[in-house]
């Protein structure tokens, strides 16, 4: 491993360790050993020119390049094998959010806010990211789940109320 990436050692598929930087070796016979290299360097993760409709119906090409840092590889290869691929269609996501409820003349005149937007929108979904991971860990120990929507409200309530992000208005 050089200095810049973190080495990630898996045997037979099951994580065990991270490794510091330098030269390791591991005994293959019998076993499957594989050890991922993720660069922990800062990378520019660009978001070429994509027509997006505005409110007012206008189609400016919108060009984004953003910055990111692994801090927890572990984390990341246990999300997705591709970081920047991943990150990529996240951030086209939340531009096309941001671009879609505004107009022409919005979107120009407020770039400091649809930054900060972006950001927001970009860890708030790495956030659910790692809740789902959490709910996958447990489902994977859990041989059953009853889930209970309450008196006189069917299965439809229940899922409605599963996937709300926000709370209700009455709230």
């Amino acid at each position: 491993m050089e200095n810049h990436e973190a080495g990630l050692l898996y045997i037979e598929g099951k994580f065990i360790e991270r490794l510091p930087p330098g030269r390791h070796t591991y005994w293959t016979v019998n076993r499957k050993v594989e050890v991922k290299r993720i660069d922990l360097r800062p990378k520019a993760v660009e978001i070429t020119a994509q027509e997006m409709l505005t409110k007012d119906r206008v189609a400016p090409r919108v060009t984004l390049t953003a910055f990111r840092r692994i801090v927890d590889p572990e984390r990341a290869a246990a999300s997705t094998d591709d970081v920047d691929t991943w990150l990529y269609r996240l951030i086209q996501f939340a531009i096309r959010e941001a671009v879609a409820g505004r107009t022409l003349d919005e979107v120009l005149s407020a770039r400091g806010a649809l930054d900060a937007e972006l950001r927001d929108f970009v860890r708030a979904l790495l956030l659910r990211l790692k809740e789902l991971e959490s709910l996958e860990k447990l489902v994977e120990k859990v041989g059953r789940i009853d889930l209970h929507a309450g008196e006189g409200q069917g299965f439809d309530a229940l899922l409605n109320r599963l996937i709300r992000l926000k709370p209700p208005a009455d709230m």
